[in-house]
Parts: structure tokens; sequence; C-alpha cells
């Protein structure tokens, strides 16, 4: 194959991606790996063998010199799946390298690789703080040297030396181009390929490339090759053990760099994370400062921050607060997720006396250097102002999903505020699909931030809108549409806060918990300036619930899931319109209206799927009737082909007698031939004796008299037959239909076919207007 090398290093590397293949935990691994090391030099042996194809080190090294590819090639592809197959950590901590005799036998090793000699400064020294962990480091240094000799080099030495093999020399050569023989007096070096490639360059640009990069490649092979195999090198090959000396302790270095950079980054790890030392303190105070705040923040904000959140505590003079709300545009209902994104004004107004004269002075000091300003706003110029001192009204989102970065921002001090782009949770009921209407609620709770002697702020709901920038025709979102807005202000006392909590809590608090949900008023717990922690003035719970209606386009879905099923379901009443004898034709039409039915998934049956079932009932009973009828029409034929089949049965059982009863003649020596009905007779015109007569009535089916007026053996079968039904009962069968009672019965299937047609048209019909009727309109998500 032309690309033969290029599919199996594709192969390979694939085949490597399996993350099982890196597994400590997995396969050979589990196999080989989770066993203690064996005593003396055969277990050391052995243990190394259980540790090369634990490691999948040995199958690897295997195939890339089986596979009979370029030297090149099998260096490349070598180092790739070595790479990516490397675990040095995983396997280390494995029962097999973690005993205390593998740990001895890796100091051993590590010791003699030690010995081999770099033109590089070693490392420092490493950065352990305890045995175990320089055992582990020391481990993996020693695997990534054996990855990188037994999976890497070895097998590109072995492949590369093969054309010093004779078994190998001559297909080694077939499949590589032939060198051209060198000019005389010029030596064979990379001149030859260089003239190539710059021939090649000057033909054309892209095929000048790929001409070129074949070259190089094909001279980096050659001298890999020539390096394997020996060839330019004296006898000796000094310079060549020089050269994989130096080699190794190149990767040797490398590997221990790889290994302290492993142990680096585990320590860091370990110490940001468990704690070990002075270093560990700060985080676990962060992470305990982390856990406090974020019990006391609102729902959203560990998310985003709410954009109304607000800032400091009211005076005595600013005692009401208005909200009003406008929905400019919706974006997006996902029914999937169960999500609503919209775009809506939040309109905030409250008196204070002071806050012109706060805004003043402290915008004054800002401007002069005095201070600086965390809260920047601006008024109807445009002038830039600083608000950090005034009071406003902080509220946060109950069931936000998130807001997006991108959305625009910006404080008013006549409080204008951005549009609050925000994605929300809200439950859905597609129990009336696609005949549904339903609210999508924002719920925003309002965060009293008065002192214990103010008597507390009233949240009062003013103007709202479903659209106040957003103009022009169209639909506000894809398959839906607006119906209206409404906002709801609840104030209530907030409930006991261990019986509410405990009402909630499947699993109660801990006895020993210093602030227990379900034991003590943490719930209502306020942090407060450095000093007793205090808990919160009884204020009222306000939350501002903005629902706004939508209700959806159903068109769309009449036309592509309502439309399609009805029609399936009427087009199967042209079954009663074809012949009732045809059977296969109407059960053929029934199976493939049945196949074609198709209904949308959901978590629970909409009443699209409950129409489809409808059809599918419809389609059976259908199925079952065209049985019945059939059976009806054809029941006169069916009867007669019964009658055919008994007598058939009874000849054969007659001729049977008969040869049995020429078989018994035969045998007591009488003369018999064969009658054409099947019975014997005696052969002459004399009278048959007894016996013969005996035998001859007997195979006939009859019965021996001893008196002249005996039944003879046709009129016994003439009974039998008149007193045979299928189902063994007694009664006459007529011989042959005769062509009333086929008419009759043909009558009789006609008014059942009429009838059932009419009867489950009207069931049907009446179903499907009962199934959109009922199931259809606004529902009360919020009763």
């Amino acid at each position: 194959m032309r690309c033969r090398v290029k599919l199996i290093g594709f192969a390979r590397v694939m085949f490597a991606l399996v993350p099982s293949w890196r597994s400590a935990k997995d396969g050979t691994a589990l196999l080989l790996l989770y066993q203690p090391a064996s005593p003396g030099w055969r277990g050391w042996v052995l243990d190394w063998f259980r540790l090369n194809l634990g490691t999948r080190l040995l199958p690897i090294a295997l195939m890339g010199v089986l596979m009979d590819q370029p030297p090149l090639a099998v260096l490349l592809q070598q180092a790739a799946l070595t790479a990516l197959t490397a675990n040095g950590a995983g396997f280390c901590a494995t029962p097999l390298l973690a005993d205390p005799l593998s740990r001895e036998r890796l100091e051993r090793v590590w010791h003699a690789v030690e010995l081999v000699p770099t033109m590089v400064p070693s490392l420092g020294p490493w950065l352990t703080d305890s045995e175990a962990r320089q055992h582990e480091l020391r481990c993996v240094a020693v695997l990534s040297m054996q990855q990188c000799i037994l999976g890497v080099a070895v097998p590109t030495l072995i492949v590369g030396s093969a054309f010093k093999w004779p078994w190998s020399y001559t297909t080694h050569r077939q499949r590589r181009r032939q060198p051209e023989a060198p000019e005389e007096g010029q030596e064979w070096d990379a001149a030859r390929w260089q003239r190539r490639g710059q021939a090649a360059w000057r033909r054309s640009w892209g095929q000048g490339a790929v001409e070129g990069a074949g070259a190089a490649w094909d001279w980096a092979d050659e001298a890999l090759t020539d390096f394997c195999a020996g060839h330019g090198y004296p006898a000796p090959h000094v310079e060549r053990g020089i050269i994989l000396t130096l080699l190794s302790g190149f990767l040797w270095l490398l590997c221990k760099a790889w290994a302290h950079h492993q142990g680096m980054t585990s320590m860091y790890k370990r110490r940001r994370g468990k704690g070990g030392g002075l270093a560990a303190v700060p985080s676990r105070l962060g992470v305990a400062v982390a856990v406090c705040l974020a019990a006391l923040a609102p729902p959203a904000a560990g998310q985003m921050l709410s954009p109304l959140r607000g800032q400091g505590s009211p005076d005595l003079a600013t005692t009401d607060v208005y909200v009003s709300v406008y929905l400019d545009r919706l974006l997006e209902v996902d029914e999937r997720n169960y999500r609503t994104e919209m775009i809506s004004y939040f309109y905030i107004t409250w008196t204070d006396p002071g806050a012109f004269t706060t805004v003043v002075e402290t915008t004054a000091a800002w401007l002069a250097g005095n201070r600086s300003c965390d809260r920047q706003c601006t008024d109807w110029a445009g002038a830039v102002a600083c608000c950090d001192d005034i009071y406003i009204p902080s509220f946060f989102f109950r069931n936000v999903y998130g807001f997006p970065q991108d959305r625009a921002s910006g404080d008013k001090i006549a409080l204008l505020p951005a549009p609050n782009n925000s994605i929300a949770w809200n439950p859905m009921d597609l129990s009336h699909f696609p005949f549904d209407s339903w609210d999508l609620l924002m719920t925003v709770e309002f965060m009293d931030t008065s002192t214990p002697d103010h008597p507390g702020v009233v949240v009062h709901t003013s103007s709202g809108g479903t659209s106040l920038f957003t103009t022009g025709k169209g639909d506000p979102v894809s398959q839906w549409g607006i119906n209206g807005i409404s906002l709801t202000v609840t104030s209530r006392l907030l409930p006991n806060p261990q019986k509410f909590v405990q009402a909630f809590s499947y699993i109660p608090s801990n006895p020993d918990d210093p602030l227990g949900l379900t034991n003590t008023d943490a719930a209502l717990l306020r942090g407060c300036r450095p000093g007793a922690t205090t808990l919160a003035a009884a204020r009222n719970s306000t939350t501002i619930s903005v629902k706004i209606r939508i209700e959806r386009f159903y068109s769309y879905h009449v036309l592509n899931t309502v439309l399609p099923v009805l029609l399936l379901g009427l087009l199967s009443f042209v079954v009663f319109y074809l012949e009732r004898a045809d059977l296969s034709s109407r059960l053929g039409i029934v199976v493939t209206l049945f196949l074609a039915m198709a209904a949308p998934a959901s978590s629970y049956v909409l009443p699209t799927q409950q129409a489809a079932i409808a059809t599918y009932v419809l389609l059976t009973l259908i199925a079952v009737e065209s049985i019945v009828v059939y059976r009806i029409e054809t029941r006169e034929e069916r009867a007669h082909k019964r009658q055919a089949l008994w007598e058939a049965r009874e000849q054969h059982k007659a001729a049977k007698r008969a040869a049995a009863g020429m078989a018994a003649a035969e045998k007591q020596g009488l003369p018999v031939q064969q009658h054409e009905l099947g019975a014997p007779t005696t052969n002459g015109s004399y009278a048959s004796p007894p016996a013969a007569a005996e035998v001859a009535l007997a195979a006939a089916g009859g019965t021996a008299y001893a008196h002249a007026g005996a039944v003879p053996a046709a009129a016994n079968q003439q009974q039998r037959r008149r007193n045979w039904r299928c189902w063994g009962k007694a009664g006459a069968a007529p011989s042959r239909p005769t062509p009333l009672d086929v008419a009759y019965d043909a009558w009789k299937a006609y008014a059942i076919d009429k009838c059932s047609m009419f009867v489950l048209l009207v069931l049907y019909v009446v179903t499907v207007i009962l199934i959109y009727a009922l199931q259809s309109g606004y529902i009360d998500l919020w009763a």
C-alpha cells in the first residue's frame, strides 16, 4: 500500500488515545500491578515483565518492531505512543511498585543510572518532605527512563539495524528507493538530496514543498538507518558508543526534570488543598470566610451581583419605595431546560430629603482628591457624581439563573437604571401543548436595611408594561406571544426561623453545630461591625412578583404535529372501502399507517401524544374488525375447505385400511384383488368365504354382522361425515355451500363493516376534539 506507514501510524496513535491505556486501574494494570513483589532474582525478572506488561510498554515496543516500517516512522510513532501512555505517578502508586522490595530495587536502578555521564549539570535537591515522597519521585524518573529506552530507543535501533541481518536485508531494500550511484570521485552524502529539493522548488511551490518534505524525510531516514546499522562508522564503533552514552545521559536528565516537575505540581496542590504547616492557614481561613459569606449572600450573588443591589440604610424620612417594571423584550423560552431570557427595566423611586446634599458633598470631596468613590453616578445632563453615601434600596432576584456580563450598566442619580437582561428559572406545564398559555415569573425580594429605630420601608407597585423602547412589527419571540404583565407585592412577617427551616429540612442540624439552622436563630443572624453578633430586626419579607403572561403560536405545531396525526387517523378509514375478503390489503394499510405515526418526546403524556395513542387504538380496532368481517364473509368457503380436508383424511385412512386388509388376506392365503376404491375383494366368481368377507368389510371401514341386515361400510362413513365438525360437536354440515348461505354471510359482513366504520369514525373524532378542547388555554402555575 502506498500510504501504509501513514495508516499504521494513525491507527496506533488513535488506539493509544483510549483512556484505559494510560490508566493504572484498568485492564492489564489491574491484573498485574496489584500484587506484591516477588523475592529473588527470578522474582525480579518476573516483576520486570509484569511491570512492562501492566504499563503496556512491552506490547508497544513489540508492535513497533514487528510492523516492519522505516526507522524514522518507528521513532516518531514510539515517541508519541510512549508519551500518550505515560502515567508514572499512577503506576508508582500500585502495590507492586509501592512494595518495600520494589523500592529497594528501584533505589539500585536509580544509583546505577546516576553513573551515566552527562554534559549538563544535574538538577538541584529534590523538593520532598518525606521518604515516601522521595521514593515516588525516583520511581517516576526510573519509569520514564525505562519508557524512553525500551519503548523508543530499542525498537528504533532494532528496526534500523535490520539492514545488517541477512533475512531482512532484501525485504527492506525492496521497499526503499534504490539510491543513485555516486559519480566517480564524488562521495555519497546529502548533496544529492539538496539538488533534488532545489529542482523541485523550481518546478512548483506546492509540489516542491511536498517533494522537499519527502526528500528531507528520506534523508533523515537514511541518516538514522545508517546510524543504527553502523554504516560509515569505524569497526570498533567508539563514536556510536559515545553518542549513545550522551543521548542516554540527556534522556536521564529529561526524565529527572519531568519527575521534578510532577513533584512540584503535586506539592503545590497538596499544600494548597489539604494543608500543611503555616502555608495552609490562610487557605483554610479564606475557605471558611467564603463559606460564611456564601451563606449570608442571596442566591443570585453566587453567580453575579444583582443589578439592583443597593447600599446604605434609609433615614427616618424614607419609608416608601415604588417599583415599576417594564418588559422590553422576551428573548427566549427554553422548554427543554425550563428557562426564560428577557430584557426588563426596573424603575425604582423613593424620597430621600438628604440625598442631594450628600451627593454634592461627596462629589466635591472626591473631585478634590480627599476621598475615593466606589459608586459613580450621573445626572440628567451626564455630569459625573459620587453616590457612595446615599441610600439605595437593595433588591435581589430569587429565581435568576444568570446575568450576561456584556449587558449595559450604569447608575443615575435620577434612578434610570440600565436594562436587566436576565435568565431566570421558571416552572413550566406543557400539559396543554400546543394550545397552552401560562405566566413567566420573575421574583425580586426587597432587602430592608433600615436600622432598628426605623419604622421600616414599605414597597409599592407602580406602573408596568410589555414594551418600553422596543417598537415595530413582528413577534416578540419565536413561537410565543405576550398577553400582559402583572405586578404583585407580598409582604409578610418572617416566620419563626427554626420552624421554617425545620419544615423544609429532611436532615436536622447536628446538636454540636453552634449555628445550626434547625436548632438556633441562625437564619436571622446579621453580620455587624466587629463585636457581638446580633439578631436582625423583625422586618417584613417583601417580595415583588412580576408575571408575564405568554401564549404559544399554535399554527406551526398544528401543521407539523397535530394535523399529520389526525390525517393519518382519518386515512385509516379507507380500509372500509376495500373488499372485505381482501384481508392482506386491509392489514397492509393498517400496518403502514401504524409505522408512519410519530409523537414528540416529553417527560409526560402531552395532548399530541394522547392523540397519537388514540390513533394507535383506532388502527388496532380496524385491524381486529377487518379480521372479524373477513371470517364472517368466508365462513361457508372455509367450511367447505374443512370438509374437503376431512374427506381427504378419510380417504387416506381407508386406503391404509385396504392395504392392511390385502396384507392380511394374502397372509391367510386368500386370493384377493385391488378394488378401484381401495377395498379388497376375492378373485373369481365364487362367493367369498366368511373370513375373506370379514377381512374385506373391516378393511372398508364397516362392521361384520352375522345377520343380513348389517349396515354397509359406505353408509357408516356417510353417517360419520354428517356428525363431524371442527370442534367435535354433532350436527350436520352441508357438503357444498349454497348461494343463499354465501350471500347471507356477505350481507352480515357488510352490515358489521359499515356500522363499525360509522362508530369508529364518531368515536375517533369526538376523542380528538375532547383531547384538545379539555387541555387548552391558560394554566395557573402559581395557584
